[in-house]
């Protein structure tokens, strides 16, 4: 008999363990800088105008919700510092104003009733004059709709402007047909003005300049005096009348607007902004005044 041959028992293998690798997480770079200390806001100096909007509600709230005899005085006695404090303020105010004319309202425009008239006389023949010679130079284009319930309160008040002031208006009829009031029977179809201008809605109004210039005076329904108002600005703005003549149609005395512009090219040229002191502020302003 054959012998069977034995078989030999294997190990069985060892598991080699693999060691995880640690997952490795970018590192921030350290700030050479410090962080900056918090600052703290600074109490506003005692019984300034800043200490008194912190401080007189809470004072008078104490007093009320707590009326004793000393909560109540404290409130009473700030709140008649804060009274003495304005009333020094407009003393000086009154002071400043009647030494410096330039201050002064009623040089700018008189404040009695006989004065105030006197100013818009002069301003309103100053405009007549200027808006007359105005017309020589541009006329109005009107724009309406027979079907407008406004076109013809409109075309009254461009009839009055060419009655009295020399204007001459050219009424576009964006339907082909006239005015239902029979104002300016004589008028034109709109044959692509109305797009080419950009008419919103009617009536409107562009004031015309002999150059071919077409600029808007307004849409809607505009009063008399409002239209010649806007003729002049219009005309100042395209160069028809200068800023001088604009000027003197306006109801004032004096007319220094532009200070701020000229006070702020100084102060531009010198590389000043911000607060300025008030002593070097007033130096500036009497440089850009001329005074």
């Amino acid at each position: 008999m054959a012998k069977k041959k034995s078989k030999k028992k294997t190990k069985p293998k060892e598991k080699t363990e693999v060691a995880e690798k640690p997952v490795e997480t970018m590192k921030q770079p350290e700030s050479d800088t410090i962080p900056a200390p918090v600052q703290t806001a600074q109490p506003p100096k005692n019984f300034s105008i800043q200490w008194f909007r912190e401080n007189v509600n809470k004072y008078r709230d104490r007093a009320i919700d707590n009326p004793t005899p000393e909560n109540v005085s404290a409130f009473l006695y700030v709140q008649k510092m804060a009274l003495d404090k304005s009333h020094k303020f407009a003393n000086t105010w009154e002071k400043v104003v009647l030494s410096n004319p330039e201050l002064d309202a009623n040089s700018r425009r008189p404040l009695a009733s006989g004065g105030s008239f006197a100013v818009d006389s002069r301003a309103k023949a100053n405009k007549q004059a200027t808006l007359k010679n105005l017309s020589a130079d541009a006329g109005i284009w009107f724009f309406y709709s027979s079907e407008s319930p406004y076109a013809a309160q409109q075309a009254e008040v461009l009839f009055a402007l060419s009655k009295q002031l020399g204007f001459s208006v050219l009424p576009i009829s964006l339907d082909g047909l006239p005015l239902p009031s029979g104002r300016f029977p004589e008028f034109v179809e709109d044959k692509g003005q109305a797009k080419v201008v950009g008419v919103q809605q009617v009536p409107a109004t562009y004031m015309v300049a002999g150059d071919g210039t077409i600029k808007p005076l307004g849409e809607g329904v505009i009063s008399y005096n409002d239209m010649q108002e806007r003729l002049l600005v219009v005309a100042q703005i395209n160069g028809l009348i200068t800023e001088e003549e604009y000027q003197q149609a306006q109801p004032l005395l004096s007319n220094n607007l532009d200070l701020p512009q000229k006070l702020s090219t100084s102060l531009e040229e010198k590389g000043r902004s911000g607060f300025i002191e008030p002593a070097e502020l007033l130096e500036h302003i009497e440089k850009a005044s001329g005074l």
